[in-house]
């Protein structure tokens, strides 16, 4: 994953399996004490995807909205 925003992007329709590793081993960091590996199903054909993330943060505390705008691309070509 490039940011967490991935995460909360992926519909559970493209998931093709979840892999909970309780022990990872030495490919990982050794404060790492778990990892949670997510299978995607391959999507097929070729063409542009475009998402936008639009989020508003209200901070209580010092009383102020932070507004965030996110805005994702990608190009996939199918390989012949």
């Amino acid at each position: 994953m490039r940011d967490d925003s991935e995460l909360k992007r992926l519909r559970s329709e493209d998931i093709r399996d979840v892999e909970v590793i309780n022990n990872p081993g030495a490919q990982y960091d050794a404060q790492v004490r778990a990892v949670v590996r997510i299978r995607t199903r391959k999507l097929q054909g070729d063409g542009l995807s475009l998402d936008l993330t639009l989020a508003n943060e209200r901070d209580l505390r010092y009383d102020f909205n932070r507004p965030q705008v996110k805005v994702g691309a990608n190009y996939r070509k199918k390989i012949r």
